[in-house]
């Protein structure tokens, strides 16, 4: 069975959206091409109404991570807060005179937005995955135990946030 992407249903601008997602690729300063995340939002009948997230045509080094676009949807952040879609993590870039916040996104989203596939190319992008090949050797279900382990910990995270730890 070919599987395939999904959305998730929100609540943006007082309309029913569908949260959207894709890897898109990108050449890194060693000349390899990496893949980014990136989100947006469409109407129910897939007209697209904006992005959330912002390239800088470069690689972000760290697994799950990506920029919000806070220069043209200045309620990204609380948006993706709310619903537990993604959380900072610290890091930014600047640009112009907008500084982005490096946000990480939910393992939930991730395995809601991506294939297995999707998500498997993805991982083998970071050098923490150099020895999947040798770890994973032979289990098909590695992308799927990893993410079980990803979500526990997103959980955790969350729960501790929000002072339920």
């Amino acid at each position: 069975m070919e599987e395939t992407r999904s959305s998730i249903k929100v609540r943006y601008d007082d309309q029913d959206l569908y949260l959207k997602g894709s890897f898109y690729e990108v050449t890194d300063w060693q000349g390899t091409d990496k893949r980014l995340i990136g989100l947006w939002l469409e109407s129910a009948d897939g007209e697209y109404y904006t992005d959330l997230t912002k390239s800088f045509g470069e690689f972000v080094g760290q697994y799950g991570c990506f920029f919000p676009d806070v220069n043209n949807e200045s309620r990204v952040e609380q948006f993706l807060q709310d619903n537990c879609f993604a959380f900072p993590i610290g890091g930014q870039k600047t640009s112009g005179f907008v500084t982005y916040p490096a946000y990480r996104i939910s393992p939930h989203v991730m395995e809601k937005l991506f294939t297995l596939e999707e998500i498997e190319a993805y991982k083998r992008d970071y050098d923490f995955y150099d020895e999947i090949d040798e770890k994973y050797t032979g289990d098909p279900d590695w992308v799927k135990q990893e993410l079980e382990a990803e979500k526990q910990s997103f959980d955790e995270f969350v729960a501790a946030r929000q002072g339920r730890a």
